[in-house]
């Protein structure tokens, strides 16, 4: 071949290169931008219809890995705009971060490509549809433990009335119906009706659904903003004064006619509650000093402020805990209290100095009723990808000290999955209510949320879901907080029930049996949705029994997607294989 010819053809391909780069960059940069329109930040949720529009519309004919890459890129300004505050909490940690979310808007490019290149007689909308469920479940639910927040379909929460088939298909299948809206758009105005009818008939169970109401529930939400990004090094006078704090606001909450009352995750300011812990802690005579303006205050919750032979001020490492115990008692009102648990607890005293250690450590809530925690706790059971485990890389503890003296010095993934699903009864005046406790990111993975539910012993009980947070992690960027309420709010119009969310730095809601944002009924010191700010917050709260299919299917839409996308890919290379 002459020289000239075969410098024409690498000329060609390079160009080709770079226009199928640049293609899948404009592509990503137009998900990208849509996306950011209509995630909180800015929040105009109609755009989340059109979002996955730009990536659906890619028909690479050649160069399917370039284009992939250029979308890879593109969509980068949107993971980094919603995860800036990463940063702050591990800078080397936030670029491998947008670099992985990123690869699944390039994966459904190149899983929607590959199976339209095998089976082409197969409509876009469907094959959009498809290609998207099974990339959603996959990042939302099996990669990395799962990461199921920004998911297509979470803005169209905030309109009811289009977000009503997340009843019956939930997020990620609602997710599927963008997706496949979008496909139809690029198809005619037919197939977009179709699209629609679709959408309108999965609608319908959620819609015509009859409210069936159960008992009626006050709960007192106290949020304490209390700048705790990274758990630990909470020094003593501060413990002290988030002590008044909740003591303050609690016993307000009791005056508000509140039948319970709950506080954040791991706000609870002693260290531990089990009786043989604080025990371990009587034993070693183990004591907090204090300055003198945090001991005033100390005396004033009723605490014993002891003086050493300097005349500095101190209080028993255990007092916390008897504290608690007198304000259940007092106020006479459930508390739901988030806090570390231990097992196997103990005091060390050796050359080195004093240290505790605890066979286990988890995050955990209780419910204390007439001075003690009365029933069993529930144990945070998944864990935070990333913020008390490293997915995969936890299972070698050296490895994981190397990771995190690298890119989150200061922090300790010294927390245990919890085994056992548990719920709490709560005695109220219309009945017995049960109070399922998901924690922190736990309640935006609709299967958690689902198996706490089902993990009642008293199945058909009216169910309230209560989300205690710690969203200090999210500093002082509100987006971040706006859409962990976001996400964890489609748990209540997937299963039919009421949810309270309390977070200690906001955004601490209610939302009923739909999704539907609630009214507070009274609060002192806090606006409803007030970010970074301490108060209370009531809300009355109507218990709706009729449950929802999405109740008992869960993600039976995605998980037949993935299904069908594996099985579409591994039976198109295997007949390509038998046609060569």
């Amino acid at each position: 071949m002459p020289r000239g010819m075969r410098d024409r053809q690498r000329a060609g391909r390079r160009g080709g290169r770079v226009r199928s780069i640049v293609g899948g960059l404009v592509a990503g940069l137009g998900y990208a931008a849509l996306s950011v329109l209509a995630f909180p930040g800015i929040g105009l949720w109609a755009f989340a219809l059109v979002a996955p529009l730009p990536l659906i519309a890619l028909r690479p004919s050649m160069g399917l890995s370039w284009v992939a890459f250029g979308v890879w890129l593109g969509v980068m300004p949107f993971w980094l705009w919603t995860h800036i505050w990463v940063g702050s909490v591990s800078a080397a940690g936030l670029p491998p971060l947008i670099m992985l979310q990123s690869v699944w808007a390039a994966l459904f490019v190149v899983l929607h490509t590959a199976i339209g290149r095998s089976w082409p007689s197969v409509p876009l909308a469907a094959r959009a549809a498809v290609c998207w469920g099974a990339v959603e479940l996959f990042r939302g639910a099996i990669a990395f433990d799962g990461y199921p927040w920004y998911l297509a379909a979470h803005p169209l929460i905030n309109a009811w009335w289009i977000s009503a088939a997340g009843a019956t298909v939930g997020a990620y299948g609602l997710g599927m119906l963008v997706a496949g809206l979008c496909g139809a758009s690029l198809s005619g105005v037919r197939t977009l009706g179709v699209a629609a009818a679709v959408w309108a008939v999965l609608s319908l169970p959620g819609v015509l659904a009859t409210p069936v109401e159960g008992p009626s529930v006050r709960v007192g939400v106290v949020q304490t903003n209390v700048a705790q990004s990274v758990r630990g090094g909470w020094p003593p006078e501060d413990r002290v004064v988030t002590m008044g704090v909740l003591d303050r606001w609690t016993r307000d909450a009791t005056a508000l006619g509140s039948d319970l009352v709950v506080w954040p995750e791991t706000m609870f300011p002693g260290e531990v509650i089990e009786p043989d812990a604080v025990q371990a802690q009587v034993d070693a005579e183990l004591i907090w000093f204090l300055p003198d303006s945090a001991a005033a205050q100390a005396r004033e919750l009723g605490l014993n402020v002891l003086r050493d032979n300097n005349g500095r001020a101190a209080i028993w490492a255990a007092a916390p805990v008897a504290w608690l115990e007198w304000l259940s008692e007092s106020t006479g009102v459930p508390l739901l209290v988030g806090a570390a648990a231990h097992d196997g607890y103990r005091i060390i005293e050796d050359d080195v100095g004093i240290r505790d250690e605890a066979d286990a450590r988890f995050n955990s809530a209780y419910l204390f009723e007439g001075g003690d925690a009365s029933q069993a706790r529930y144990d945070k059971i998944r864990l935070t990808p990333f913020g008390e485990v490293m997915p995969y890389i936890s299972a070698w503890d050296t490895l994981e000290e190397l990771l995190l003296s690298f890119g989150a010095r200061g922090m300790a993934f010294d927390v245990e999955s919890g085994a056992n699903p548990v719920g709490f009864s709560l005695e109220t005046t219309g009945g017995v209510v049960r109070v399922i406790s998901p924690i922190c990111f736990e309640a935006t993975s609709p299967g958690v949320v689902r198996g706490l539910l089902a993990g009642s012993e008293h199945l058909g009980t009216p169910t309230l879901i209560a989300q205690i947070t710690n969203d200090g992690w999210f500093g002082r960027t509100d987006r971040g907080r706006e859409a962990h309420a976001q996400a964890s709010r489609w748990r209540a119009l997937e299963l039919g029930l009421p949810m309270i969310r309390a977070a200690n730095t906001g955004i601490s809601r209610a939302y009923d049996a739909r999704g539907r944002e609630l009214a507070p009924e009274a609060g002192e010191g806090l606006i409803a949705g007030e970010a970074r700010s301490e108060g209370l917050v009531a809300f009355d709260l109507a218990i709706d029994t009729r449950g929802t299919p999405q109740r008992w299917l869960g993600e039976w839409p995605s998980r037949g997607a993935l299904a069908l996308a594996t099985g579409g890919l591994a039976l198109g290379w295997i007949r390509k294989r038998g046609q060569r």
